[in-house]
C-alpha cells in the first residue's frame, strides 16, 4: 500500500524497499539530502536526478520534519548536529526565496 507523506514524497513497499522517495520516481529523499549536504546546488540535483525544485523542497520539508521527530524509526542515516543545522538552513533559504 502506497503512503503519501507530502504532496511529492511517498512510501511504497513496492518501490525502493519502502524508503521515502519522490512520487512516481525511484529517487530517494535521502539521495537528494545527501547531495545537498555534499554542496550540490539545487540545479545540479535537478539535473542529476531528473527532479524539479518543488521535489527538492518537499524532500527538505520531509527530512527536516522527520529529523525533528525522535522514535519514528530510521529513515535516514544519523545526522550530525552540523548536518542538521545545514539541512534546516537550506529549508529556510528556500522558504524565503
Amino acid at each position: 500500500m502506497k503512503t503519501t507523506l507530502t504532496d511529492r514524497v511517498t512510501i511504497d513497499p513496492q518501490v525502493c524497499d519502502g524508503m521515502p522517495a519522490i512520487r512516481d520516481t525511484r529517487v530517494l529523499v535521502s539521495a537528494i539530502i545527501d547531495s545537498l549536504l555534499k554542496s550540490l546546488t539545487f540545479d545540479q540535483v535537478c539535473r542529476e536526478y531528473g527532479v524539479d525544485q518543488d521535489d527538492i523542497q518537499s524532500a527538505l520539508r520531509f527530512a527536516t520534519s522527520h529529523a525533528r521527530k525522535k522514535g519514528r524509526g530510521k529513515l535516514f542515516r544519523e545526522m550530525s548536529p552540523k548536518e542538521m543545522a545545514l539541512l534546516e538552513f537550506l529549508q529556510d533559504c528556500e522558504e524565503f526565496s
